[in-house]
Parts: C-alpha cells; structure tokens; sequence
C-alpha cells in the first residue's frame, strides 16, 4: 500500500501546481492593463497634422566619426554634447503635414513642450549638432509645403523629465497638446 501512496504523489503535486497555474492565469487576465496607447488626436480639420514618432530624453549625446589624414591614416574623432547643469535633451521625432492649401505656415515659435507645472520650453534655437549623431533633423525654418519629417531638440530640467510632457502648437488656426512617452 505504501509503494501505490508514493507512486501517487507526484502525480497529485502536478496537479496542484496545474491548478494554481490557471487559478494565476485567470486572475492576471482579470486585471486592467496599466499600458496603455497613445491617443489619436483627430486634426483633420487643422491646416497641419503633427503627429510624434517617438520621444526620448538624454543626459548627452556622444558618437564619432572617422576622418582620414593627410599621410592616410584614419583617426576617430569624438562629439560629446551636454546640456547645462540639470538640464536633459528631450529629443522628439515628428512628422509635420500640411493638409490645407494656402494655409499660414509651421511657425516654430508656436511650438513648446510643457510639463507637469505648466511651464514651457521651446526649441533649441540651433539644433544642427543633432547630425553629428545620425538624427535627421526636421529644419527650423517655418515650414510651409509637403510633409517634414526628423528630429527637434529641447533642453529641458532634468526634474521636468520625470513628470508629464505633451508637445504644444497653438496658433489663430489651431491648439493642439500631444502627450509625450519619454
């Protein structure tokens, strides 16, 4: 009798780990996700469509690029470029559409990021380091034509990365707020 108790044993701790198993499986299905996606925003009745590819906050950048000398060795040479003291790169990769003929244009003054305490940032004026690291850079003029797609650059405080960021562009035509995934 013994021998048939020991032989059973294995079997009824599969079992059990089985059952708890699903027991698990159930209730994590039961759950609401805390993931969630980003919400379209629809702009089909303003004169741009801006929508954000991705956004990334950094400490710096950092890259090099091989140049060749006059006697034909190569040589790296290193680009390192900070922001100021407690301040991060917020990089942002847009898309910029224009979607009605003869409409004023993309004015970069009217575009910011704005963080959880209401203060705003605008872009860098001279964001051309960018290239250096392989970000295609969208252009800082006022965009007036076609579809404009690359990298813009804030400098932010690191403290303002931590909390909520949206992408702002507010003009006589349109006001729109873009939550930023950092």
């Amino acid at each position: 009798m013994q021998n048939i108790m020991s032989r059973n044993k294995p079997g009824l701790f599969f079992v059990t780990i089985f059952f708890f198993g699903c027991v698990i499986i159930a209730a994590c299905q039961g759950k609401p996700s805390t993931t969630t996606a980003p919400t379209a925003i629809d702009q089909s009745q303003f004169p741009w469509s801006v929508e954000v590819t991705k956004s990334e906050a950094v400490k710096d950048l950092s890259g090099s690029e091989a140049a060749q000398q006059y006697n034909g060795d190569v040589t790296q040479i290193q680009f390192v470029e900070k922001p100021a003291d407690g301040d991060m790169f917020l990089l942002v990769e847009l898309t910029v559409t224009k979607q009605v003929a003869g409409a004023s244009t993309f004015a970069w003054k009217n575009l910011s990021v704005k963080d959880g305490s209401g203060n705003s940032y605008t872009r860098m004026e001279n964001d051309t380091f960018l290239q250096n690291y392989n970000f295609p850079r969208l252009k800082s003029t006022n965009l007036t034509l076609g579809t404009n797609k690359g990298f813009i650059c804030f400098e932010i405080p690191a403290e303002a990365v931590k909390g909520d960021l949206s992408l702002v562009y507010t003009s006589a035509e349109m006001s729109l707020e873009i939550p930023l995934s950092h």
